[in-house]
């Protein structure tokens, strides 16, 4: 069993098998880089924008049912379903408003989430109850998006990750091998082996991150922005109190809480921030849920993440790389 150790690359020097490491990482990630860029070629023209976008499948473009759910209790609280109200420890929930308007008027998942909160609104685990609950009825929503090809299909996601495993596995096994040539033979400064490698297998999980919403869904997303953005210049004006509107839902819809900043509405952006807390990336959607906007965040003010993301963010105006906030996958053949 000597040629187990006793090869070419096991009785390589220390120092010559980290400069050699090195280059075979970097050509690992260069070519992890160019499959995951063929996996998201798609020369497809984007969806035209429309006059009067959608701004509850927006916010599932933008972070999922989590994005969702705050724009329909921004709706409710918009038509006097839902207050804010604080408690005595200073904590801050919503509660159904007395001699609220029926019901009957409302969406199904406006119906559906104003049923959760008139009944357990207080309670910690609302939001990644009520997430979990609007998922299903989010799903109109998620086909549209996937028709279109803004948001990556399963099979996409699974062609992301197979290229994704294929490089780590490249970069591990060849430095999980001569880590084991070094112990064997007493050798113990490691350090700079496992540098190598630690890094060159985050990189790639960076980069072939399963986002669902993908570079397609994050264009259009700064389309959107580029063809709307004066809303959010325009936000005081639009930020009628009890007084439902388009432009307001489309504010939300398209830029998140983070757009009710320095209005009537900032206890909106304080109630999302600790919300975060109680619902994972897993049950977010979209590209890693970016308030602001876009999905996974790049720059942004404070970062925590269209169905599963990372990062959450509270504020900011751009996102890259995924959505997504975000947190995004792609498509095309391995």
């Amino acid at each position: 069993m000597d040629w187990l150790t006793n090869n070419f690359i096991g009785d390589m020097p220390g120092p010559d098998f980290l400069l050699f490491y090195g280059i075979y990482a970097v050509i690992v990630l260069v070519w992890c880089k160019k499959r995951l860029n063929r996996l998201n070629s798609d020369n497809t023209p984007l969806p035209t924008i429309p006059t009067r976008p959608d701004p509850y499948e927006i916010a599932y473009l933008r972070g999922g049912a989590r994005e969702v759910l705050w724009v329909v209790l921004f709706t409710l609280s918009q038509k006097g379903y839902l207050n804010i109200v604080s408690s005595v420890d200073g904590a801050t929930y919503f509660e159904p408003t007395e001699n609220a308007p029926k019901d009957t008027d409302l969406l199904p998942i406006e119906r559906m989430v104003y049923a959760e909160f008139a009944q357990s609104a207080t309670s910690p685990n609302i939001y990644r109850n009520t997430v979990g609950r609007i998922e299903t009825l989010c799903y109109p929503y998620r086909k549209s998006l996937t028709d279109k090809g803004l948001l990556a299909t399963p099979e996409q996601m699974s062609r992301r990750s197979a290229v994704g495993i294929k490089a780590f596995i490249a970069i591990a096994a060849l430095g999980g091998y001569k880590l084991f040539v070094a112990l064997s033979s007493g050798h113990s400064n490691v350090g700079f082996l496992l540098l190598i490698g630690v890094v060159s297998s985050l990189l790639v999980a960076a980069m072939s991150a399963t986002r669902p919403t993908n570079e397609r869904g994050q264009a259009y997303l700064q389309r959107l922005h580029q063809a709307y953005g004066q809303l959010r210049a325009q936000a005081p004006a639009v930020l009628v109190p009890d007084v439902p509107n388009d432009n307001a839902l489309l504010l939300v819809g398209l830029f998140g809480v983070a757009a009710l900043s320095d209005t009537l509405y900032t206890p909106f952006e304080r109630m999302y921030n600790a919300s975060m807390l109680a619902v994972p990336p897993s049950l977010g959607g979209g590209c890693s849920s970016c308030s602001s906007g876009i999905s996974s965040c790049s720059s942004t003010s404070s970062c925590s993440g269209g169905s599963d993301s990372g990062s959450s963010c509270s504020s900011g105006s751009s996102c890259s790389g995924g959505s997504g906030c975000g947190g995004c996958g792609g498509g095309g053949g391995d």
